[in-house]
């Protein structure tokens, strides 16, 4: 699969999108702020992208494209803002959003 495609807005989208679901509630307000800091046509390329994938694929898609983008000096810096960004965007920063956190935050190391 050729990752050449992708922008790091686009890995940002489809990590917040994945994150979004983690509590299996994908709230319009979690779609709003995705659209208004990302773009409505990263939003619904990567959402194409991710309701393609399987739930085993999201976390090895991610770890794919973050090859690409993990050189960045604030790269992981970016993908916490963004990542609490996401789970504070409803109001309330859940026990499971906080768990979502610290796995994808290991996981993209």
């Amino acid at each position: 699969m050729s990752f050449t495609n992708y922008i790091f807005n686009d890995f940002l989208t489809y990590l917040l999108i994945l994150a979004a679901n983690a509590d299996d509630e994908y709230k319009s307000n979690e779609i709003e702020h995705i659209v208004h800091f990302y773009g409505d046509e990263s939003f619904m390329k990567m959402s194409d992208v991710y309701e393609a994938h399987n739930s085993e694929q999201h976390i090895q898609f991610l770890k794919d494209l973050k090859h690409q983008f993990a050189g960045k000096q604030d790269f992981h810096q970016r993908v916490k803002d963004a990542l609490i960004d996401i789970f504070n965007s409803d109001g309330e920063f859940s026990d499971i959003e906080q768990v979502c956190l610290k796995f994808l935050e290991e996981e993209l190391k």
